[in-house]
């Protein structure tokens, strides 16, 4: 899956150390095929939900989807921990999760269609209010972005 975003952390503890931290905050599943096919995750009460390959030093992170949310956008978060000398560097990536993606390509895939529609028949007004739709979504999803961000930014720094 491609890669929206990618974040990089440096601290100065071991890689050890991150990973047992990450370990306190992440509700251990072995894998996350049902969380992004269902929309739905074990209950739990920590930030997160995932596995982490301890001899490799990577993780995989998703937040956690409740049971009565009608509708999240999954983020999926995979990232490795690399120790460069006296410190140690985080390199996070963001994805979106299958829901996520598939809703997102339909709007930014139909949008444009709506919108040519409205310009053929002359409906300018319309037209602009198509615009609406994906401006919306991006805001929304940026917005998630952020809120993932600084609860990573808590975790690694």
């Amino acid at each position: 899956m491609l890669s929206l975003r990618t974040i990089v952390y440096t601290s100065d503890l071991t890689c050890e150390k991150l990973i047992q931290k990450l370990a306190w905050t992440v509700e251990h599943i072995d894998s996350l095929f049902k969380p992004l096919f269902q929309n739905r995750s074990p209950e739990t009460t920590k930030d997160w939900i995932g596995y982490i390959k301890h001899q490799s030093n990577r993780f995989t992170l998703m937040e956690p989807v409740g049971f009565l949310t009608f509708f999240t956008m999954q983020v999926v978060i995979r990232g490795y921990i690399q120790y460069t000398g006296n410190q140690s560097q985080v390199t996070v990536k963001f994805r979106l999760g299958w829901y996520t993606l598939l809703f997102s390509l339909m709007i930014y895939l139909i949008s444009p269609l709506i919108i040519t529609s409205y310009l053929v028949d002359s409906k300018y007004l319309s037209a602009l209010a198509g615009l609406l739709i994906p401006i919306i979504w991006t805001l929304l999803l940026s917005r998630k972005f952020r809120k993932i961000e600084r609860k990573l930014d808590n975790l690694f720094e």
